[in-house]
């Protein structure tokens, strides 16, 4: 869980202050009376890390018409952002493994129960397969970095001046 890690915390406020540097309209993190960024505090009988992030204004994407011009231009900042990424790096990010990471996909084949489909298990197998062959067996040939994985309509946030 996030929210017990220091390290991932620290991880996620360098890089939104990475961004913010690199004009990015994102949440930042603020920092508590004592000057800090984040604290740990005790609920009950666990430990949680626990940060303020500055508030942004806008609508999201799901609940916006989306027009060409705005897709253009989410294509154009989605762009920016990958490039602005490959200049980040943090200790975490080096050891951190998740199952949503490309380097990960092996792990989804446990998971082809929760298909009926014969058609269905055979495509996605079929598309492991090739990444194995075509990605994983040259994976060290490739430029590694943080990516965002996860941009979609509920994650991007519109407003008039963005």
């Amino acid at each position: 869980m996030a929210s017990r890690n220091p390290a991932q915390f620290d991880a996620h406020k360098e890089l939104m202050l990475h961004l913010v540097t690199r004009g990015f309209r994102v949440q930042t993190p603020l920092r508590n009376l004592k000057g800090e960024y984040a604290s740990l505090e005790t609920f009950g009988s666990s430990q949680h890390m626990v940060r303020l992030l500055s508030y942004l204004e806008g609508d999201l994407l799901k609940t916006i018409s989306l027009t060409n011009d705005i897709a253009y231009k989410l294509g154009q900042t989605v762009a920016r952002l990958a490039d602005s990424l490959t200049s980040f790096s943090h200790e975490f990010y080096t050891m951190y493994r998740s199952i949503w990471m490309l380097s990960e996909l092996h792990r989804l084949s446990s998971f082809l129960f929760v298909l009926t489909e014969p058609s269905r298990v055979h495509t996605v197998e079929s598309v492991l397969a090739k990444f194995q062959t075509q990605v994983m067996d040259r994976i060290n040939s490739f430029q590694h970095g943080v990516i965002h994985g996860d941009i979609n309509e509920q994650n991007i946030l519109l407003s008039l001046d963005s």
